[in-house]
């Protein structure tokens, strides 16, 4: 990108002037020439990030007139995206994310709860919000290089603020509002640092959606361990994998789902030597995928984290990934987790604190310094943390505990099945009953489905029907919505019963 001499001059006047507060100048000043951010083939500095910053910045500050104190950004993956964010976060405004995926009725929610006006939509994304919000376009890349900087803005990243608000995920349909302050962002991004031996020579693939913490959360890296980011847009598995066997990336986030995919490609596929792992997150996976990839010796690092704690807050290391399979691993630096009021198997409720963990949602006073995070799990002997379901998703039958994710795990492993969600459906003489719905790769029977469960699940915890469905209900994080197979009615959900 060509650096237009004077808004140069003007930025560099201002680093050797002043000790920034921003993260983003801070790099700037320390690693001006170093690679920051890659689109599109095209790579663009941390000075040069900074001048296309400062430049949008300078924008925002005379196209916000009132001065709002939070500004919504609804759209997709892409530079614009991505620039829009910093540029808010260098006035100091709190940047609410909406997901594009969500109705008009549930962004009209998330933005009342959060007493916000103002919604930044990029041209991937638009949509008629109502009377009652200021709606902007974000302006392409090209306008954004054109504009002048009459002055730096450097009112953003101060430790107790809040930088980002992002509703949780919905898995269980009753979302809230999540305040991240950039002291929590640090802190999670140095822990991470630390937990994967960062370096500045690391390069991580942004796929996940920025809209989603495990998306903004590689930005914020970017920005706190001077790393760079390759941002893509979407997921191809066939562009992640030519990405990295062409040694562009060392590093990736994905969701089980990507993972998946990825496996597919395995027997051909080229990991080179500077490959460190893929990050694995949103949610359980099945330990024959896990298996899958160690014979192939491509490094998987499993890890446990939500939106309320800033993105990962345990994590497996490789060496322990045989003698500790199925672990999310042990808590990151600067965390504490415990289980509450376990049951006999060691199973209950985990709770956690720490210097990357909120401490009470939006319009909510805080109660304790623990997060109770509504997952159940525990503790082996050695100190690694075991996932087994959701609290809200524990099924009790006949007085019997019956964990969703360990009928999952089984089922997953039948080749025709490619994906499987268990709930809890209302039974009058056990109180609840596990069904389980499927999406299939092959055609299969209950017949065969019960046979292969026989010897290796007791008979209690076998789903009692199994529903065939088109698609899976997802989260913008690509988790199931199990909730919508309990509030579907009319049955639109499902094709057919096995």
């Amino acid at each position: 990108m060509h650096l237009k001499k004077n808004a140069n001059q003007t930025l560099i006047n201002f680093l050797n002037s002043h000790k920034p507060n921003s993260w983003l100048l801070k790099k700037a000043s320390q690693m001006p020439l170093k690679k920051a951010l890659i689109h599109r083939e095209q790579s663009y500095s941390f000075l040069q990030l900074a001048l296309l910053v400062q430049g949008y910045a300078n924008y925002w500050h005379k196209r916000l007139a009132d001065k709002p104190t939070t500004v919504a950004l609804l759209g997709n993956n892409s530079l614009e995206y991505v620039l829009t964010i910093l540029a808010l976060f260098e006035l100091g405004i709190k940047v609410q994310f909406l997901n594009p995926r969500l109705t008009s009725r549930e962004i009209v929610f998330q933005l009342n709860d959060a007493g916000c006006e103002h919604v930044i939509c990029t041209k991937n994304v638009w949509q008629d919000l109502s009377v009652n919000f200021k709606i902007y376009k974000a302006l392409d890349l090209l306008e954004i290089s054109q504009l002048p900087i009459q002055q730096i803005f450097d009112y953003g990243y101060r430790s107790e603020n809040i930088a980002s608000i992002m509703y949780t995920s919905g898995t269980t349909g009753h979302p809230k509002g999540v305040g991240q302050c950039f002291k929590h962002h640090k802190a999670s991004a140095l822990a991470t640092k630390k937990s994967l031996a960062l370096t500045s020579e690391d390069c991580w693939l942004c796929v996940l959606p920025l809209y989603h913490i495990g998306g903004l959360a590689i930005i914020l890296r970017m920005l706190i361990c001077g790393c760079s980011v390759y941002l893509v847009e979407k997921f191809q598995a066939e562009q992640i994998q030519t990405l990295i066997s062409t040694k562009q990336v060392t590093l990736a986030s994905v969701v089980t789902k990507m993972l998946q995919d990825l496996a597919e490609l395995l027997p051909t596929a080229i990991y080179p030597a500077n490959f460190k792992t893929y990050l694995l997150g949103g949610g359980p996976v099945a330990k024959d995928l896990l298996l899958k990839y160690q014979k192939f010796g491509v490094a998987v690092m499993q890890s446990y984290g939500m939106t309320e704690t800033c993105s990962q807050i345990c994590a497996l290391p490789a060496q322990d990934a045989l003698s500790k399979l199925g672990s999310a691993g042990r808590p990151l630096e600067g965390v504490c987790l415990k289980i509450n009021a376990p049951q006999k198997d060691g199973i209950g409720e985990i709770w956690l604190k720490g210097s990357s963990i909120i401490s009470n949602y939006l319009g909510q006073k805080k109660t304790t310094d623990w997060l109770k995070t509504g997952d159940l799990g525990y503790l082996d002997q050695d100190g690694f943390l075991y996932l087994v379901s959701r609290q809200s998703e524990l099924i009790i039958s006949g007085g019997e505990n019956i964990y969703p994710t360990e009928i999952e795990h089984l089922l997953q492993r039948l080749p025709q099945i490619k994906q499987v969600a268990v709930v809890g459906q209302k039974d009058p003489t056990w109180g609840q009953v596990p069904v389980a719905f499927l999406t299939l790769k092959t055609s299969v029977t209950k017949i065969e489905i019960l046979d292969y469960l026989t010897s290796r699940l007791a008979k209690y915890k076998f789903p009692k029907a199994f529903f065939v469905v088109k698609k899976m209900p997802m989260t913008a994080s690509n988790k199931i919505q199990k909730y919508r197979f309990l509030t579907d009615e009319k049955g639109s959900l499902v094709e057919y019963e096995l």
